[in-house]
């Protein structure tokens, strides 16, 4: 979800800010965007408004509590939710997860994602431990081959289920 906040009292002025501010509450993923119109707030961040925007979205959505989170769901949360909240991808449009996507980008059967996960692939960094060339893979920590089995099955899963 993204709650878009608007203080103006002038309009639109010249050199608009804006903020984002991501959170994670249970299950869901959402960003506070936060704009200032106001010649005088220019460059100040509107924490007022995204703590408001963010108790709006707490209120609205359904909480899950992190233990309630299976393994998988906490790693996909950790290290996919960023581009691919809701089956998605910010980054690529014609690379999402849903099932048309994935069979159009080879990645259709759990052993695909497998290797697109463990390898990378394009803008998507590997994330197995012998992932290579370096440029390719995270950064952060990598993923166990077990970790990445099951990440892979738990993507073709919900997928499948349309990503309810």
């Amino acid at each position: 979800a993204i709650i878009v906040i608007m203080a103006s009292t002038a309009g639109v002025a010249k050199g608009a800010s804006a903020r984002v501010v991501p959170f994670t509450s249970g299950r869901v993923r959402s960003s506070i965007v936060c704009h200032s119109h106001h010649p005088a707030q220019h460059g100040r961040p509107m924490w007022g408004a995204a703590v408001a925007g963010a108790a709006a979205v707490l209120l609205l959505s359904q909480p899950v509590q992190a233990d309630e989170l299976t393994p998988v769901e906490r790693t996909f949360n950790v290290k996919c939710i960023g581009c691919h909240a809701g089956g998605g991808n910010v980054l690529a449009a014609g690379a999402t997860l849903f099932p048309q996507d994935l069979e159009r980008n080879g990645a259709a059967s759990p052993e695909e994602l497998f290797t697109l996960i463990y390898r990378g692939k394009g803008k998507m960094p590997g994330y197995g431990t012998d992932c290579a060339p370096k440029g390719q893979c995270t950064f952060g920590p990598r993923l166990s081959d077990e970790e990445i089995k099951d990440l892979a099955t738990f993507v073709r899963q919900r997928a499948d289920a349309g990503w309810k």
